[in-house]
């Protein structure tokens, strides 16, 4: 299956007093946090030259959320899609 079966929620004030909002991160909000957080600090460690020519890319299915694609592209994340099904098993 894919990620979604992993959620994170928060709680998060909006305004004054009104009551608190829960907040949900899915599978691709997560993925894509966690990426761009990793990408962030590989080109840190390149910068200082601590690493050599290394990249990190997101596998999704190609259910995953489309917004989330484009946020990784526009991190300058390869993304790239895995068959799904019994048939690709």
């Amino acid at each position: 299956g894919d990620a979604d079966r992993l959620v994170f929620f928060y709680f998060e004030q909006e305004h004054g007093d009104s009551p608190p909002v829960m907040r949900l991160l899915d599978g691709n909000k997560i993925a894509a946090l966690a990426a761009s957080f990793i990408n962030a600090k590989l080109a840190l460690l390149k910068r200082f030259g601590l690493v050599g020519d290394s990249t990190i890319g997101v596998v999704q299915t190609a259910y995953a959320n489309g917004a989330s694609t484009r946020f990784l592209r526009n991190e300058g994340l390869e993304v790239r899609f895995a068959k799904t099904g019994v048939k690709h098993l």
